[in-house]
C-alpha cells in the first residue's frame, strides 16, 4: 500500500518513518528510543524537506535500497531512520552504549534492492540480552 504524508522533519528515501506525536498526521524518521517513535508505519520512497509531501510504502515491496541480502530480515537502526540487518543492529546497539532500545523488524529483502515492508510491533531489548 502506498500512502502520502506531510513530513514534519527532513526524510530521506529508504528511511523508516513513524507518525509524529506532536503534529497530527505528519511523519518523522522512526527512532528506537521510544515505543511510539519506534512504531514504524512504512518506508519512505521520496526524499523531502520538512513540510514536503512524502510517499510511504506500508505493506508492499519498497525498491529503494542496494546490496541487501535476499531472504534476510531488516530492522530499524539503533541510530534511527535507516534500515540494517540484525548483526548490524546488535553492533550499533552496543556502540551507542545504551541500556535499552526498541527492536522493530521492517521486513524481509526479496532481492538486492527491495524489502517486503511489513513492520512488526516494537520489542524492548535490554543490553546483554540481544
Amino acid at each position: 500500500m502506498l500512502l502520502s504524508f506531510v513530513a514534519q522533519q527532513p526524510i530521506q528515501v529508504g528511511d523508516a518513518v513513524a507518525v509524529s506525536t506532536t503534529v497530527s498526521g505528519q511523519i518523522i524518521p522512526a527512532n528506537p528510543s521510544g515505543l511510539v517513535s519506534a512504531s514504524v508505519v512504512g518506508v519512505a520512497i521520496d526524499t523531502v524537506s520538512a513540510g514536503g509531501l512524502c510517499r510511504v510504502v506500508s505493506d508492499s515491496a519498497a525498491s529503494v535500497y542496494s546490496s541487501l541480502s535476499p531472504g534476510s530480515s531488516y530492522y530499524l537502526s539503533p541510530s534511527g531512520g535507516y534500515v540494517v540487518n540484525y548483526a548490524t543492529y546488535v553492533t550499533e546497539f552496543y556502540q551507542l552504549g545504551v541500556s535499552s532500545l526498541y527492536l522493530t523488524q521492517l521486513g524481509i529483502a526479496v532481492n538486492q534492492s527491495s524489502i517486503r515492508v511489513n513492520p512488526s510491533e516494537p520489542k524492548l531489548v535490554v543490553s546483554g540480552y540481544l
